[in-house]
């Protein structure tokens, strides 16, 4: 190989898919079963809305995605509600939920680096 870096090929391009996909799928889940993340915030004393915001947030981040410009921008988006999803869970001593939101924070980081080795 010369001096270049190995460009990010078409499976690549099926993570991305796939992450956008599970992300809108999740926050259309967050919204529509808003109950329990609602309740959740309230043993915390927190208003519902966030339960709200955090689902459509992670829609519309999760298809930002499939934008090449936005995509890096849209998956630290990702990383932050993944995180605070994490962070919920488990102060609400919930780990198995939080070992999806952990999963998901993965995924977005690897669309970061997909990104980062695109470039």
């Amino acid at each position: 190989m010369s001096g270049r870096a190995r460009r990010a090929g078409p499976l690549a391009d099926w993570v991305v898919l796939g992450a956008a996909a599970l992300f809108m799928a999740a926050g259309m889940l967050t919204v529509r079963y808003a109950e329990t993340s609602i309740l959740r915030l309230a043993a915390f004393g927190l208003p519902a809305w966030p339960a709200y915001v955090a689902g459509v947030v992670e829609m519309v981040a999760g298809a930002l995605l499939l934008h090449g410009r936005a995509r890096p921008w849209a998956a630290v988006v990702l990383i932050a509600v993944s995180l605070a999803a994490l962070t919920l869970n488990f102060a609400y001593r919930e780990p198995r939920s939080g070992l999806e939101a952990l999963g998901l924070m993965v995924l977005a980081v690897v669309v970061v680096l997909l990104e980062k080795k695109r470039s």
